[in-house]
């Protein structure tokens, strides 16, 4: 970076070992500094020859320089060199100032342009771009079933190992490049059918339509959906033999997600709950909490990126950020915990694990229902993507029916 022959340790020395009675006064050491900076050092640079500077100018005053003038000549020279060096590194500094600058916010502007339009894909139940395949399996599938309600049509993948089923929906037809991506979710290495066809809305259901058989399919993909996004649907699939499955809750009045309000009852904790419907909602709270703390995660950032260079916005924004950390706090594993213990509880003791179980659902209950955050983040202006309090609602009414 510094070129100059007189701004180097080894003129210094020379100068040193022809002068026995002058002192170094560290000028050898930080001109040795000078040695080892690198092209891009430029803040290191300006401090190492500010010292130089510091140090040649107490040399300057000492007897032994006033005695020598052919020292004090090379100290005016050394000077000069560090003041022309000085000069330059700054305007060196400056540039790539400006340059990392202009990169940094062309950055910023391409990740805001991109969130744009991830917000307004989702918005319309678009799947996400091919190379950003998070959340196609979570986050990203709950837009899209609500196109599916609005009565649009897309296309299905479902993987299946026979017990576990991981559902993939889109606008688009999916490419078999995604199957690894079902296999992944599955965690199985091998012995997996994929089954291709739709997924639309028929005589209020949501129907399943694919290219296989499809006993017993239908509560599976049920589960799965619920696993993947917590939320409850009222399915079918129809085969390519025309058959068709339902999902057995038909007839139980109480399939769709957004209906009926979230009721839990304190009465009768003696009452024997079903415990595959248990099982049900214990997977969907799990999957639910997941998804929601993951997205107030979201929210943190958004919100830090946003505000970031906004001097006059931090109040309001460290008064946001405490606000989300508190629904994050209240929103504890406490219910999966006492669902747990429900589930595991010998029948002479389960009385009391639900009576648990039904304080903390009460608990998240209210949160969901008069929490700040929860009550405005559903397609915020921020994240008009975002969508965590329906999916807590509808999973706090599938818990509330299972401990009924």
């Amino acid at each position: 970076m510094i070129k100059s022959k007189l701004l180097s340790d080894s003129a210094w020395k020379d100068v040193l070992a022809k002068n026995k009675g002058l002192k170094d006064n560290g000028l050898s050491k930080a001109l040795a500094e000078i040695r080892k900076l690198g092209d891009d050092d430029h803040a290191d640079a300006l401090k190492v020859l500010d010292e130089v500077l510091k140090l040649v100018a107490q040399l300057k005053k000492s007897k032994e320089v006033a005695a020598a003038p052919a020292v004090g000549k090379h100290l005016t020279e050394l000077t000069g060199a560090a003041e022309s060096a000085l000069r330059d590194v700054g305007k060196a500094k400056a540039e790539a100032d400006k340059q990392a600058k202009a990169e940094a916010e062309k950055k910023a502007d391409a990740e805001t342009k991109k969130r744009e339009q991830d917000a307004q894909r989702a918005s319309r139940g678009e799947d996400a771009e091919d190379d950003d395949p998070s959340g196609l399996l979570t986050t990203k599938l709950v837009p899209l079933l609500r196109q599916v309600n609005k009565g649009e049509t897309l296309h299905a993948l479902v993987a299946s190992t026979g017990k576990q089923v991981v559902v993939m929906l889109s606008r688009k037809p999916i490419a078999p490049a995604r199957r690894k991506l079902l296999a992944d979710e599955l965690g199985a290495a091998g012995g997996i059918r994929y089954f291709v066809g739709h997924c639309l809305r028929e005589q209020g259901v949501t129907t399943f339509a694919l290219k296989t058989q499809v006993a017993g399919l239908a509560k599976k993909i049920k589960l799965a959906l619920l696993e993947q996004t917590g939320l409850r649907v009222k399915l079918r699939c129809r085969g390519e033999d025309g058959e068709t499955d339902d999902d057995g809750d038909a007839e139980d009045g109480a399939a769709s997600a957004d209906s009926a309000p979230i009721v839990a009852s304190t009465a009768g904790a003696d009452a024997g709950p079903s415990p595959v419907a248990l099982g049900q909602a214990r997977a969907g709270w799990r999957a639910a909490r997941a998804h929601a703390l993951a997205e107030l995660g979201r929210l943190k950032k958004i919100l830090q990126d946003d505000y970031r260079d906004s001097a006059g916005e931090q109040t309001a924004l460290a008064n946001a950020l405490l606000r989300v950390d508190a629904t994050i706090r209240t929103m504890d594993e406490s219910l999966g915990d006492t669902l747990d213990a429900v589930i595991n509880a010998p029948p002479d003791q389960r009385a009391a694990h639900m009576a648990a179980a039904k304080g903390a659902l009460h608990r998240l209950i209210e949160l969901a229902s008069a929490d700040e955050i929860l009550q405005h983040i559903d397609g915020n202006e921020l994240a008009p993507d975002m969508l965590i309090a329906a999916p807590l609602r509808a999973t706090l009414k599938d818990i509330a029916r299972a401990l009924s």
